[in-house]
């Protein structure tokens, strides 16, 4: 209709093709926002703010000569399209797109897109300021009308996680600091929130303080808020909690992910925690048996449990399969499918825990079948295949339905390919994907089983699993040692992780290849065994090398895996050898079959005795 408008490409995301956007240099472009604020004020009224967002995880296609020029233009532009609407318009910016790419936004290039805007006719939030503090990095928007948010959940996944003591703390320390420019503000901008409610407690509790309060106190009388009870059992469970997983950050737990050859691991670290969270709360029964809130978070703690008791068990899948025993392997696969349905009847106690109550909403909305059928596809893809092959399992949910249904189908699919001749992660993974999309377009049915009593079903659960073997693992001698590397990628990618104890989940990640990481264990050690753990969760293989040194100068290889095809598991690779005095252990990661980046879970160094 306008072929004269200027029209700009912008930059791919998440594995999606780029798309265009109207150049907000066009007239067209602050014709169509005039419009559009006409009829959204009303339509709705107005309180003047309009949120836009230019660059939202797209890096800008600029002219390099002419960046910063382009950059005020646009501000400007954008402004100026707001005021043309409401002359008493308020600019509204997520202020996100300074975290997720700090590579191209610098502090000349914020400033000159802010450049253009009166410091009182902005508001940007600081988006994800527990993870990364935008305000103190940007002059530019320090001196804009700011707001410092708690993100906290991605994909509003249903892990228990998350820092109180942080959440109590930085927010607070940016109110005192008086550097903080025109802070505004605080707010939350989590991707969901019907998980971890104490989290969002403490965050809009802090909100109304200028001092930090005592977490552990406060935790306490939450609890005693939560329950309408004064009982100290009731408090020494929460505090048990608050120590157990919010002190953290957290992850989706083994079984909510698309299988491989990867998982196990996980309940060696957790399991004793777990097993003790769930047997407080079970002893709070008593008195609480009908209280909603109680058995809400009783089931949020005892599917922890039950998670580490399957990854003990999916672990006896891969010992038994790689012994070559099929008897005892498919003894374990049915102990490992019996679990998913265990933990499914869990879920399915509670109405907050069904993927119906998630479906029959979506459907609810529907006017005709044909409506009703696509918002229920909708509204399975966003919680599994969600968008394209590069964002599965991103917003994973603990459901019952989910876990009998989707989860536990996707696990069949993995044992059924480990019983052929020959494994093949990359046909897996195919075969996955469109069995995946199938069942949220072709909506097969899922159990949708409600048993009543809650805390009956948690406690029968627990007794049959609260024996089961764990075991012993050993995280070897370099745990806590300083670490060095050629480099890293984002702040949650640290080379510090590979000594962290816990060969799963949180990595060390660097771009491109090659990159090499190296642990100093603080005096010179005889050591005969270096145990690699490179990320494991997508079929792919690493090539890489590993050397020990007494100065740090002079190196040997003891484990040489520069020729290596084979896909990375959960086991990792263990490198034997004579024993060695050594001070330095350094792995030079070469090569990623999948992608240009290099990523370790963990490296152990083993003492020889």
């Amino acid at each position: 209709m306008f072929p004269q408008a200027k029209i700009r490409k912008s930059s791919g995301w998440a594995g999606f093709e780029p798309t265009v956007i109207l150049d907000a240099n066009d007239p067209l472009f602050k014709e169509v926002g005039k419009r559009y604020i006409e009829a959204y004020t009303k339509e709705f009224g107005t309180d003047h703010l309009y949120l836009c967002d230019t660059f939202n995880e797209m890096r800008p296609q600029l002219n390099p000569e002419t960046k910063f020029e382009e950059l005020k233009a646009l501000g400007e532009a954008v402004y100026k399209t707001i005021l043309a609407g409401d002359p008493n318009g308020i600019w509204v910016m997520q202020g996100w797109l300074f975290l997720n790419d700090k590579e191209f936004w610098g502090e000349k290039e914020a400033a000159s897109m802010l450049s253009s805007i009166p410091n009182d006719r902005m508001i940007i939030f600081d988006l994800g300021a527990e993870i990364y503090e935008a305000w103190r990095n940007q002059p530019a928007m320090r001196e804009k009308q700011w707001i410092w948010c708690t993100l906290h959940n991605f994909g509003q996944n249903t892990t228990l996680f998350g820092d109180l003591n942080h959440y109590a703390n930085a927010p607070i320390a940016a109110l005192n600091d008086p550097s903080h420019g025109n802070m505004a503000g605080m707010g939350t901008t989590p991707e969901g929130i019907e998980q971890n409610a104490v989290v969002y407690e403490l965050v809009t509790d802090t909100m109304w303080r200028t001092k930090p309060l005592d977490v552990r106190d406060w935790v306490k009388d939450y609890a005693r808020q939560r329950y309408g009870s004064d009982d100290w059992a009731v408090k020494d469970a929460w505090l048990a909690l608050y120590n157990g997983y919010y002190k953290e950050g957290g992850s989706p737990f083994v079984y909510t992910r698309r299988p491989s050859l990867g998982g196990g691991l996980e309940a060696m670290e957790g399991f004793g925690k777990n097993k003790m969270l769930t047997e407080k709360f079970l002893g709070l029964a008593g008195n609480l048996s009908t209280n909603p809130a109680y058995l809400h978070d009783l089931v949020d703690v005892e599917k922890r449990f039950l998670q580490s008791v399957g990854s003990l068990l999916l672990d006896r899948v891969y010992e038994a399969h790689d012994a070559g025993d099929k008897a005892k392997t498919a003894q374990a696969v049915k102990d490992y499918l019996e679990l998913l349905d265990d933990l499914d009847l869990l879920l399915s106690t509670r109405p907050e825990f069904r993927l119906s109550r998630w479906t029959d909403a979506a459907r609810a909305w529907g006017t005709t079948p044909a409506e009703k059928r696509q918002f229920d596809q909708n509204a399975r893809l966003q919680i599994t295949v969600w968008g394209n092959k590069y964002l599965y399992d991103y917003a994973a949910k603990e459901w019952s339905g989910l876990t009998s249904g989707f989860y536990r189908g996707r696990w069949e699919h993995l044992f059924d390919a480990m019983a052929q001749p020959k494994f093949d992660g990359n046909k897996l993974y195919g075969d996955l994907e469109q069995w995946e999309l199938d069942w949220c377009l072709k909506l097969p049915k899922f159990p949708d089983r409600r048993p009543a009593d809650t805390a009956a079903t948690a406690k029968a659960l627990f007794e049959k699993y609260r024996e089961i073997a764990i075991p012993k693992g050993d995280a070897g001698i370099a745990v806590g040692c300083k670490v060095t590397d050629s480099g890293h990628i984002e702040s949650s990618h640290y080379s510090s992780l590979i000594v962290d104890g816990i060969p799963y989940g949180d990595y060390w990640s660097a771009f491109p290849y090659p990159q090499w990481v190296q642990i100093d264990l603080g005096k010179t050690r005889k050591v005969n065994s270096v145990h690699v753990f490179p990320y494991y969760a997508e079929p792919r293989y690493y090539q890489y090398t590993v050397e020990v040194s007494l100065d740090g100068s002079e190196w040997k290889v003891v484990g040489d895996m520069s020729m290596n095809t084979k896909q990375a598991t959960r086991k990792g690779d263990r490198f034997t050898f004579e024993p060695i005095e050594a001070r330095y252990i350094r792995v030079n990661m070469n090569l990623n079959s999948a992608n240009p980046g290099v990523h370790l879970h963990e490296v152990r160094v083993f003492e020889a005795k």
